[in-house]
């Protein structure tokens, strides 16, 4: 937003940039000129970073009870799904084949190991191939698993230490052999505290400790070190941090941090990348607390209770907003640029060729920030520029206001016109781009637009009013 002054009183507002997203720690008067109060289904174009209604879903699949979790294997072109303590595999066209009982009751954690999947579910380590499900009985009760320098590495909620399987091979947990044979790692001795969830960044193993302990695990056998990162950042649950390429996001009961690489530990970075938001994060139900990577967006997504809501971190501009889905989210995963999702027990794509919910219109709602006048607000005239993706329908709201308007389809963005438009004859926009104007002569009180998108979608460039102080 941007307040230009013009000649005889009259005032030229610009709502033009929305990269700051959501702020619920202000009042909506103090907020930054490019943040709002909602922004609902609304998400940043990864390419441009401008503004557009989230991209919609398509059912692909039912299965017969809620997905807890999806992975994809990119080496094996094999989309695994588990529901409960059964583990099944997508086919890709609208039917589900049963894998077989995973050994533990806890949501699965998975990684690919050569040409398998590696499954860690609070019982003994289980790999598939994707026509079958084989538990391996000598290796440590597990719900994590990764791999590090030609090894798996598991760990397990309530214990202290970290256990790697023998070099190259997962079925090898022989701790009394050879150097080449499995290794194990106590982290935190006598701390009072135990590991709730490991993670990986860059080459190092991070440890979170349920009395609230961070731990990094740098080096390689025998030559590890064990460094204390942070002594007041308490993890929620062992799925409420996620690694997005050179930081660990996760929760904690005073909202969202991150952690950041391994070359600015000696400082300890741990940051509060949620101080817009935690506000409303602090009204989480801490056994539903869900954080995912979806990398296609450049976005992580944060569920905070068992609901059709999850708030969405932008971490290329560090900007919040806010997806609802018509059903709780339960489960995300991606494959190339499209989104594959759990809503309760269905199974969704999600891509930019859609926008709609599986033919249910998506309600995307934007209110700014509130301007208030010394006395009153006369609204003379406005100008809205957008990209049109598809066909629907739009509301703009300004106090008295109240404009429904039809939404057309144009093409890239081609508005590079300096000048305002009411100064002179110049096209505000190219034929690419589309165009909304409106007169008026309303009093009001303050100036704060509310936009909603009824149907269709939109890249939204900017709205201009016109207003005079009376």
């Amino acid at each position: 937003m941007k307040l230009g002054t013009k000649h005889n009183g009259t005032r030229i507002v610009h709502f033009t940039d929305f990269s700051g997203g959501l702020n619920h720690t202000l009042p909506p008067e103090a907020l930054a000129e490019n943040e709002c109060v909602v922004l609902l289904n609304w998400e940043y174009d990864f390419s441009s970073g401008v503004l557009k209604t989230r991209d919609g879903t398509k059912k692909l699949a039912s299965l017969g009870s809620n997905i807890d979790q999806l992975f994809y294997a990119k080496n094996l072109d094999l989309l695994l799904v588990s529901s409960g303590t059964k583990l099944y595999k997508y086919n890709f066209d609208g039917t589900f084949t049963e894998l077989g009982n995973l050994s533990g009751d806890k949501i699965p954690v998975f990684v690919e190991w050569g040409n398998k999947v590696l499954i860690a579910s609070g019982g003994n380590l289980q790999s598939t191939n994707g026509s079958a499900l084989t538990t391996i009985d000598t290796s440590p009760v597990c719900d994590y698993v990764n791999v590090q320098y030609g090894r798996v590495i598991v760990s397990k909620q309530g214990d202290d230490y970290l256990y790697w399987s023998g070099i190259g091979d997962e079925t090898n947990w022989n701790f009394e052999g050879t150097d080449s044979d499995a290794i194990k790692l106590e982290v935190g001795y006598k701390d009072g505290g135990n590991i709730i969830a490991v993670k990986m960044l860059s080459k190092d193993v991070i440890v979170f400790k349920d009395n609230r302990r961070i731990y990094r695990v740098v080096g390689v056998y025998p030559n590890w070190a064990v460094y204390q990162v942070s002594e007041d950042s308490g993890l929620l649950s062992r799925l409420a941090a996620v690694e997005v390429g050179n930081l660990i996001i996760f929760m904690d009961r005073g909202g969202m941090r991150s952690l950041n690489t391994v070359f600015e530990y000696g400082d300890i970075k741990v940051r509060d990348i949620g101080e817009k938001v935690n506000r409303w994060l602090k009204e989480f139900t801490p056994e539903a607390v869900r954080i995912w990577h979806v990398k296609p967006k450049g976005q992580a997504w944060v569920r905070i209770k068992n609901s059709e809501f999850v708030y969405v971190f932008h971490y290329y501009n560090g900007a919040w907003t806010a997806f609802k889905f018509p059903k709780k989210c339960c489960a995300v995963t991606w494959i190339e640029n499209t989104v594959y999702l759990a809503l309760e027990n269905e199974l969704y794509r999600m891509d930019s060729t859609l926008t709609d919910d599986d033919g249910e219109d998506i309600q995307a709602r934007l209110i700014t920030k509130r301007i208030h006048p010394s006395r009153q607000f006369l609204l003379k005239k406005g100008k809205m520029f957008y990209q049109g993706i598809s066909l629907g329908t739009m509301n703009l709201k300004i106090n008295k206001l109240n404009k429904n308007l039809d939404l057309m389809p144009s093409g890239d963005i081609a508005y590079y016109d300096d000048d305002i438009a009411y100064y002179d004859d110049d096209p505000v926009c190219q034929q690419e781009s589309s165009l909304v104007q409106f007169k008026c002569n309303h009093r009001i009180p303050y100036l704060q637009p509310e936009l909603t998108v009824q149907s269709g979608s939109i890249k939204l460039l900017g709205l201009i009013l016109e207003v005079v102080e009376v």
